[in-house]
């Protein structure tokens, strides 16, 4: 795809999301955690090109994984990132378009303190209610979004099926009445700053 033909997907996930299906919302937001440290336009430009991108890095980057040469990448489809005027930044490639020599790690680990729960569920509520100009909702939102970056990113509840079910229940309540276009990015750029944050920070060593 090209510039115009990614932004005009885009505008279209974005103008439809509030009336996905809870599935297809959640796909998105298990898609979104896995990316959260990217910008929200990047991360819209790899899912509306590659909805099953979990770990991107340039050719270069791969090298250091495997041995595969440039021309052997260059016959791969990669995902595009442009910047604001179109101009083509990157071009990225995910792990499975990849034979590595070495292994990569995603995060699996599963946490079960709940110290260190609650600890993360304080910082993101005092960073998020700090923020000026967006609704009791949207921050509510915003919130949850937040939360669901780090517990599925951390592994939190995966052990417990049932409290795992009723955040989800939860976060799924709080989307009915999201936003589209404009002021849902600006959601999720929220959500996810506040998460990827905490997951670089100590909290979450």
């Amino acid at each position: 795809m090209n510039f115009i033909d990614v932004n005009q997907q885009i505008s279209n996930f974005l103008n439809h999301f509030p009336h996905l299906s809870e599935e297809e919302k959640l796909t998105f937001l298990h898609f979104n955690q896995f990316h959260q440290h990217r910008p929200i336009d990047e991360i819209l430009e790899i899912y509306v090109q590659n909805p099953d991108a979990r770990v991107l890095k340039t050719i270069g980057e791969w090298q250091h994984f495997s041995n595969e040469s440039f021309a052997d990448f260059h016959s791969k489809e990669g995902v595009k990132i442009w910047d604001n005027n179109g101009n083509l930044k990157e071009v990225l490639y995910d792990a499975s378009q990849v034979i590595l020599n070495t292994e990569i790690s995603i995060p699996s680990s599963i946490n079960d303190e709940p110290l260190l729960f609650i600890e993360l569920a304080s910082q993101i509520d005092k960073n998020i209610s700090e923020v000026q100009d967006i609704s009791k909702e949207q921050k509510s939102l915003a919130n949850h979004l937040a939360l669901y970056n780090l517990f599925d990113y951390l592994g939190f509840f995966l052990d417990r099926e049932s409290e795992y079910e009723h955040f989800i229940s939860i976060t799924l309540k709080s989307m009915k009445k999201i936003p589209s276009g404009e002021k849902l990015l600006s959601i999720f750029s929220l959500a996810n700053s506040c998460s990827s944050h905490l997951t670089q920070s100590p909290y979450s060593a």
